[in-house]
């Protein structure tokens, strides 16, 4: 196929684990591939194995078939010199946990002011009605779904977890991606990418994480050809949300997660960690209910849980294999390191938010947590759990009726002002029960994507507040808080300050 039949994409995070994984699967007869890398020495070394040497005079590197432009997403200048050249544009760059924490203000400069400076891009050269825009979203917009309410579909609401700061840029940039005007978008909501190096990951994030949680992954592999076939998905594939996961096959508790890996070296995870240890709420994971819906499209739900057990196992260190001799007293030593939630019940006094955050009403002192020997952890089965009540029945066909929209208002604490549908894409008003406001939104930012008034993206943290009005809201609010449970507002600015991090203005 000739340079004037391929398609040009661009791939915003190519270098990532996503974005590496979906290079190996692109048709190489149809694309012509143009990439925003940023001038790193292990970009630099992944650039020469595909044959390329940097050239210190241009921007622009290029062998046949692929370019590199080295730059920044941050950056406006960077990202349209990559646009107007791109008939395709996929994002998959973001700063993710455990790497966010590092900077929040670099994580709201890349996930959110990076899908900004693309959509602003895309129309300033000319593509509004053109260039297709694939942007990768998180499983982290559904924020605290532990059971009961454990099983996620679209147009259940976003509901970024307190203090969760990469799961708000998310629900941010999705909101101007759906509301930008633009003719072909799609947004995906990753769940948690499965790497064979898992023992690589070892960081505090994993005691932020709830034993009961119910996770459902995506092997690396199986998430880049879900993105390579994507890129060639039809016309009417746009205009959608859709969550991205492996469906039954890939189905675990955390619990058994961490049970099945530590016993690939041989530690017994009761002699090596205190139960107590683990945040008890706060995170985000769950079960997709439409996981086959993307599925259709792009065939990629391939690797089991039990695959991926096996896949861990053939890259594990020799280090860690050695692990099984250490005696318990020293392994739980050394954990004991990463157990980040203990000091926030230890020191609540220094850590309120983030004590308040994970902890369950009644925890006064670190001995009032559970221990292994205490309540079981039950795996609450697919077929016992609730689904959330948004007031109205999701259909990808979008078939919706008038009353369809005035339903999910109510149950949002709100009504439609607008007296007719006139499209799932169409500018409607509505007044929100929260603020007063009649604000203007499109019934797919509603319907399918489960967002509302601008007033309740949080700058800060209110539920308890919106829970007394939305019905949504609710439901999942009261499945983790009593009702007259003391909850904080958790203000951006001090949450930051509490966490160790500057104080920074936010993008708009």
């Amino acid at each position: 196929m000739s340079n004037e039949t391929k398609k040009n994409v661009v791939i915003f995070g190519a270098a990532g684990s996503m974005g590496s994984a979906c290079l190996r699967y692109l048709d190489k007869e149809k694309f012509h591939l143009i990439l925003l890398l940023r001038p790193s020495k292990k970009n630099f070394r992944w650039a020469k194995k595909q044959g390329i040497s940097r050239s210190i005079s241009k921007s622009f590197d290029s062998v046949p078939g692929l370019d590199i432009h080295w730059g920044s997403i941050e950056n406006y200048e960077d990202v349209r010199l990559c646009v107007e050249k791109a008939d395709l544009i996929f994002n998959m760059a973001a700063l993710i946990p455990p790497r966010c924490f590092k900077s929040i203000q670099a994580t709201d400069e890349t996930n959110l002011g990076g899908v900004l400076n693309i959509i602003k891009a895309i129309k300033e050269t000319g593509g509004i009605e053109t260039k297709r825009f694939i942007n990768t979203s998180s499983v982290a917009v559904y924020g605290d779904r532990l059971p009961p309410y454990h099983v996620i579909k679209v147009g259940d609401p976003v509901y970024s977890s307190p203090l969760d700061f990469y799961g708000l840029t998310k629900v941010k940039a999705e909101r101007a991606l759906i509301e930008s005007g633009l003719k072909y978008w799609m947004i995906i909501r990753q769940t948690f990418i499965a790497l064979p190096n898992v023992f690589s990951l070892l960081a505090p994030l994993m005691f932020h994480q709830p034993l009961n949680q119910l996770l459902e992954g995506t092997y690396k592999d199986d998430a880049g050809l879900g993105a390579a076939r994507l890129l060639e998905a039809p016309d009417s594939a746009y205009r959608q949300i859709y969550n991205f996961g492996n469906g039954p096959k890939f189905r675990v508790s955390y619990l058994e997660f961490l049970e099945r890996m530590f016993g690939l070296i041989g530690v017994d995870l009761t002699k090596a960690m205190n139960r107590r240890w683990f945040a008890q709420r706060n995170f985000h994971c769950g079960y997709f209910k439409d996981w086959e819906i993307l599925n259709r499209l792009t065939g990629h739900a391939r690797t089991s849980f039990d695959n991926y057990i096996e896949e861990v196992n053939r890259h594990i260190p020799v280090i860690y294999r050695l692990a099984r001799f250490v005696p318990p007293i020293f392994m739980r030593m050394f954990l004991h390191f990463y157990a980040e939630p203990m000091k926030w019940v230890k020191k609540k006094e220094k850590y309120p938010y983030h004590f308040a955050a994970v902890y369950r009403a009644g925890i006064k002192r670190f001995e009032d947590l559970p221990d292994w020997n205490s309540e079981p952890i039950v795996k609450v089965p697919f077929e016992e759990a609730k689904e959330v009540d948004t007031g109205f029945t999701i259909r990808f066909d979008k078939n919706y009726t008038i009353d369809d929209l005035k339903r999910a208002a109510e149950y949002r604490g709100g009504e439609l002002i607008s007296e007719s549908f006139d499209g799932m894409h169409e500018p409607h008003q509505w007044k929100c029960g929260h603020c007063g406001r009649i604000f203007t939104a499109t019934p797919m930012l509603i319907l399918h994507g489960g967002h509302w008034c601008p007033c309740t993206v949080p700058g800060d943290w209110d539920y308890k507040r919106l829970a007394q009005k939305d019905k949504v809201i609710a439901q999942l609010y009261y499945a983790q808080h009593e009702k007259d449970e003391e909850q904080p507002v958790y203000r951006r600015e001090a949450a930051l300050k509490e966490g160790g991090y500057p104080v920074h203005d936010e993008i708009s």
